[in-house]
């Protein structure tokens, strides 16, 4: 796998490829952070809004 790598690095487009992956790595790992941060008031708002569509309309 590293042998791989490196062979991409040397490579102009594959470098920019790696660079890009990188990118989406950081950014899904942020993602999956704010998750796990917010996920119980996002359950908690997802559930309000649940509940309020069950009940009847007055």
């Amino acid at each position: 796998m590293s042998r791989i790598l490196r062979m991409l690095w040397d490579n102009e487009q594959g470098a920019e490829f790696v660079e890009w992956i990188l990118v989406a790595a950081v950014i899904v790992a942020m993602a999956s952070g704010a998750l796990g941060l917010l996920g119980d008031q996002v359950d908690a708002t997802i559930n309000g809004v649940g509940s309020r569509l069950q009940e009847p309309l007055e």
